[in-house]
């Protein structure tokens, strides 16, 4: 009795620790909207597939294999994050009235701080090889928001040993040490796997969609926070595509491959969906 005490009182402390970060990442903003899909949009829609990764993400539940995959996705982390990069530019330019804003990636500094030469030398990149930020938004007015995207899995079994706050805090300062002394309006943008983003990036995007509205006037009072929730529900999904593609497709080693049906999307609402396909090598007779 005492054995199976001392092996289950770690366990049931870090199942403690995983719900109360669960709890903390579903209520963020927007932390459940990726649940509210459509099946006439295709991109507010979610197959069987991506529906499970959600739900074991949002209430727990990931398998050891599925969780790596996640963690240590095999393209690396700049796929996924060029993916919803997009996936944001997108959804403003969708989201906004037409023709108030334009986006462009990898925006140019608007302005060099004094201390620009030693920021390089730190980060051993020559002065004109310095990193740029992700978006920037113009409206028709001439404000110009400039976002640097990242993504984050709160779920983490690395990050557990902190708040979902202080896990958000610490790349929002990290943002803006790096970026914030190059452009007039720069907004860290932060987005967990679920869609769920804190109050930092909320706020980014109401500013966007406040610029668009003088610009696009005369508008009523409530619309632009409708532009805000389409924005971020947009996100949400694509975020949410992004990770089931990379925690459930299988990497192929060998150059002969074929693609078949995984047995999760063969039938129901996610049958046709390109996430319902996994890459496999063919098997050399």
């Amino acid at each position: 009795m005492v054995k199976s005490g001392v092996v289950a009182t770690p366990l049931i402390c870090n199942e403690r620790i995983a719900w109360s970060r669960r709890r903390e990442q579903n209520t963020l903003r927007a932390g459940m909207w990726a649940f509210n899909s459509v099946p006439w949009e295709p991109d507010r829609s979610l197959t069987h597939c991506e529906w499970d990764i959600l739900w074991r993400m949002a209430f727990g539940g990931l398998r050891a294999e599925t969780q790596c995959r996640i963690d240590q996705p095999p393209r690396g982390f700049a796929w996924r994050g060029s993916r919803v990069e997009r996936a944001v530019a997108e959804a403003i330019k969708e989201a906004m009235p037409a023709g108030t804003v334009r986006t462009w990636s990898q925006p140019s500094p608007e302005h060099y701080p004094p201390d620009h030469a030693a920021r390089c030398a730190a980060a051993r990149v020559t002065e004109d090889g310095w990193k740029r930020a992700d978006i920037a938004v113009e409206v028709i007015t001439g404000e110009v928001v400039t976002l640097d995207v990242r993504t984050v899995h709160l779920q983490r079994l690395s990050a557990r040993r902190s708040t979902v706050d202080a896990q958000v805090r610490v790349i929002e300062n990290e943002k803006n040490a790096k970026y914030a002394a190059y452009y007039t309006r720069f907004r860290p943008l932060v987005v967990s796997l679920t869609g769920a983003v804190p109050e930092t990036a909320w706020g980014a995007i109401k500013e966007i969609a406040r610029y668009a509205s003088r610009a696009a006037r005369p508008r009523l009072e409530w619309e632009k926070y409708r532009w805000v929730v389409d924005v971020v529900q947009r996100v949400a999904m694509a975020t949410v595509k992004a990770v089931a593609w990379e925690a459930t497709r299988e990497l192929c080693l060998q150059p002969a491959r074929t693609m078949v049906r995984a047995q999760a999307g063969a039938r129901g609402r996610g049958a046709g969906h390109p996430s319902a396909w996994v890459a496999r090598a063919a098997c050399a007779a």
